[in-house]
């Protein structure tokens, strides 16, 4: 049975504080995961590694097979999710990063054209 989503050894580090250390599981159709733990303890980061949003010390994180770190676009065209505090892809540009997410959402190139022009960021992105 395909894997949904593939942990393995993942370990992040801030400074010399390790948040996330070596931490492996499988998630496979049907099956429930829950991140419960106190404060501090390393569950929005996580999180955020697992969609792209932090880049881990070690280890590897796929969606459906799909690595997110050589394939993130296409690793992400089945999660939705919300972090504490939204942040940008920072090795994609703004046009990119506006893409990545309108091409999630399934709108048009035309369409998303059209969103940056109505918010004024055609000359800044």
């Amino acid at each position: 049975m395909e894997k949904i989503l593939e942990i393995k050894n993942l370990t992040k580090k801030f400074g010399k504080k390790t948040v996330v250390n070596n931490l492996s599981f499988d998630i496979y159709p049907g099956e429930i995961c829950g991140f419960l733990g106190p404060n501090g303890s390393g569950k929005t980061t996580t999180i955020k590694m697992v969609v792209g949003l932090l880049e881990p010390n070690n280890g590897t994180v796929s969606i459906c097979d799909k690595n997110i770190k050589t394939n993130i676009e296409d690793a992400l065209k089945n999660v939705g999710a919300i972090v504490e505090n939204p942040d940008l892809y920072k090795e994609f540009s703004g046009r990119k990063n506006i893409m990545l997410a309108a091409n999630i959402c399934k709108a048009s190139p035309e369409r998303q054209q059209e969103v940056i022009d109505i918010v004024g960021l055609s000359n800044r992105i």
